[in-house]
């Protein structure tokens, strides 16, 4: 962290290495120095943990219009944390009726996604069938099974 305080961070955050750009943006986001848009801009970084950064510190969409682009980087985001935080950020103020896109999402490998869903839906128990958290691979459509029955009978 030393070096990276004594470099010019906005030449940092275009290094190839991918901790160097981590660290870069983690500075340039604790000193409030980027904008939505480019934050929005590492989101497509090669980097996971960068991207991770890009993500967390959005948070939830701020309109209907960056709602749908946080669905369209969920689905194809390839890897689990990150889409944990897309996930993160989408059920912060979910309507009930968007069931239809994130009640997949209940059967995510990660599981900090699944983590998501369940919280979300333990806020409406009287709505919707729970989601038991489990870290068991194998177990994962098991405890998901009584929601996607729920669902797939409406």
């Amino acid at each position: 962290m030393i070096s990276i305080k004594n470099q010019n961070l906005y030449s940092a955050i275009h290094s190839i290495d991918d901790t160097e750009r981590a660290l870069s943006l983690t500075v340039l986001v604790e000193r409030d120095e980027l904008s939505r848009e480019e934050l929005w801009s590492f989101t497509k970084d090669s980097s996971a943990i960068v991207r991770k950064i890009a993500v967390s510190t959005l948070g939830e969409p701020m309109n209907e219009q960056e709602r749908k682009l946080y669905w369209v980087h969920l689905k194809h985001e390839t890897e689990g944390g990150v889409r944990g935080w897309y996930m993160h950020g989408l059920l912060q103020n979910a309507p009930k009726e968007e069931i239809h896109n994130w009640i997949k999402w209940s059967t995510d490998i990660n599981w900090s996604v699944r983590w998501c869903v369940s919280e979300y839906l333990a806020q409406y128990p009287e709505y919707f069938p729970q989601l038991e958290k489990t870290q068991d691979p194998d177990a994962i459509h098991i405890k998901a099974l009584p929601l996607r029955e729920w669902y797939t009978a409406l």
